[in-house]
């Protein structure tokens, strides 16, 4: 079965709602990505649940939807690093929730990223094209997560 969208507006927020195999209203604030400029706001609803409860409920949630869109909307750590072109000496991308100051270093050989204190050192061949330096950054994002969750798995897996 496929699911159903609709959408409204609430004090000029757009609100998305899918309607799917939940069993209660769920509400999701989606931080600005490289597709978009302001947060994606969503209400996950069971099949057939009628549109002015969906409403009602959004309005009782207005205050924590604005304070989440504006938490997203002023923390540079929610946009996606380079969407923007930022990809530069001395612009700032993040890991694990922290802050680096992305050095960039030309040079022949393969291309890597390392962590050195509060530096990212990102290795790159000259004349590497932004596209390149974006997709190096998220290989290795995807990497890091990746020998991330094996350990965490580990741990709470159940036997």
């Amino acid at each position: 079965m496929q699911n159903i969208f609709d959408s409204f507006y609430l004090a000029s927020i757009p609100i998305e709602v899918e309607y799917t195999k939940v069993k209660t209203l769920r509400l999701t604030v989606h931080p600005p990505d490289a597709n978009r400029t302001d947060c994606r706001v969503r209400i996950s609803a069971p099949l057939g649940t009628a549109p002015e409860y969906i409403k009602k409920f959004a309005a009782s949630k207005i205050e924590w939807i604005e304070k989440h869109r504006e938490k997203f909307m002023s923390n540079p750590a929610n946009t996606r690093p380079g969407a923007s072109g930022s990809l530069r000496n001395q612009s700032t991308v993040y890991a694990w929730g922290n802050a680096y100051e992305l050095e960039l270093i030309e040079r022949n050989g393969n291309p890597k990223i390392v962590l050195d204190g509060s530096c990212m050192k990102m290795f790159v061949r000259p004349l590497s094209t932004k596209a390149k330096k974006q997709e190096l950054l998220d290989k290795w994002y995807r990497r890091a997560l990746k020998e991330a969750a094996a350990g965490l798995i580990e741990k709470w897996e159940v036997n």
